[in-house]
């Protein structure tokens, strides 16, 4: 689809693009002789089996009740009285959990940097990415349930 679109295919040289066609034609190639449609990739699965912990600590906690449904969902949208009864729908988002999802973010884009910068060979950003994780552990909040470090 965005092979198609002149807007997205001005924003690349011309070898990227044909870099870009080659992969799907490749593609298309591969399911020709396979005889089937090649499946999707279940994200979920793929972190489940090659990282569980980053999965657990960073997918889970983000996605929460949006995506994995619990008996809090309707927390989100609805106000309640005194006696449980609902009074009101939300209709825009709230500050609930900013904090925590803010927080969540940064260290993501800080953990997701460090595999790119080794395999650049660029051990000086590795050791500022640590540092930033240092910094930013000692941010009150930066993670949730624990008390921030002294600088």
């Amino acid at each position: 689809m965005l092979l198609d679109d002149p807007a997205y295919l001005a924003a690349y040289r011309a070898e990227d693009v044909a870099a870009m066609k080659a992969v799907l034609a490749s593609v298309d190639a591969m399911e020709k002789a396979k005889g089937a449609k090649l499946r999707d990739v279940n994200w979920a699965d793929v972190a489940l089996k090659c990282c569980p912990d980053l999965y657990q600590l960073m997918c889970r906690s983000l996605l929460s009740d949006g995506t994995h449904t619990t008996l809090n969902t309707l927390d989100r949208y609805v106000l309640a009285d005194t006696k449980g009864q609902i009074t009101s729908f939300k209709s825009a988002p709230g500050p609930e959990g900013l904090v925590e999802t803010l927080s969540a973010a940064c260290l993501l884009f800080l953990w997701a940097a460090d595999p790119f910068a080794g395999s650049a060979g660029r051990p000086d950003i590795t050791a500022r990415i640590k540092q930033e994780v240092q910094r930013f552990a000692t941010l009150p909040g930066a993670f949730p349930n624990m008390p921030p470090k002294a600088a």
